[in-house]
């Protein structure tokens, strides 16, 4: 079982936190993000949170010892010559 992320929150900053989680003009990601911390706080397990977000394709590791990579990894591909933005992809975490 993956050891739980070391998330440390003042009552306030917990008490924020769910403000920003619960508020419906907040962007969906940054209230799952608010959420994601409060569960980290209360010592769940990276595994744990993915699956309370019920999100299969969520990935969670180590880069290394103090880099960790969450979610998903962004591929862009980009014209150098003009530096336009010619296509952007999304693949879970774990594809190489």
């Amino acid at each position: 079982m993956p050891a739980p992320l070391k998330v440390y929150l003042t009552s306030e900053e917990d008490e924020l936190l769910r403000l920003v989680s619960q508020a419906k003009d907040i962007p969906p990601r940054t209230r799952s993000r608010a959420t994601a911390l409060r569960l980290s706080s209360r010592l769940w397990t990276v595994t744990q949170i993915a699956e309370y977000f019920e999100d299969p394709d969520m990935r969670h590791g180590l880069l290394s010892r103090s880099q960790r990579f969450d979610g998903y990894k962004r591929h862009v591909l980009r014209d150098l010559e003009i530096g336009v933005v010619r296509s952007v992809g999304l693949t879970s975490a774990n594809i190489l």
